[in-house]
């Protein structure tokens, strides 16, 4: 797969819609100024130019306030919601 989907994947690790909240830098293409901050999945970029696999391991893109950055899944953690 070749592009950014905004649709869920079987197997992704989140679903499109997701909240999730960035809790580390797994490596130099962190976008570090995220650190602690929440967001909304909103695709999975399977473009490949950084070792993406296809479907466990995307970039996950992520809208944070009014910016969007993609973050691999080590660098996020699910948030619980609460009821």
């Amino acid at each position: 797969m070749n592009s950014i989907t905004e649709k869920n994947v079987p197997g992704a690790p989140f679903n499109i819609g997701d909240r999730v909240k960035v809790i580390k830098a797994a490596d130099e293409t962190c976008a570090v100024q995220f650190i602690g901050h929440q967001g909304v999945v909103s695709g999975f970029d399977y473009r490949g130019a950084v070792g993406q696999s296809y479907p466990g391991d995307p970039l996950v893109v992520v809208v944070i306030g009014h910016a969007s950055s993609s973050f691999w899944k080590e660098e996020l953690e699910l948030v619980k919601e609460v009821s």
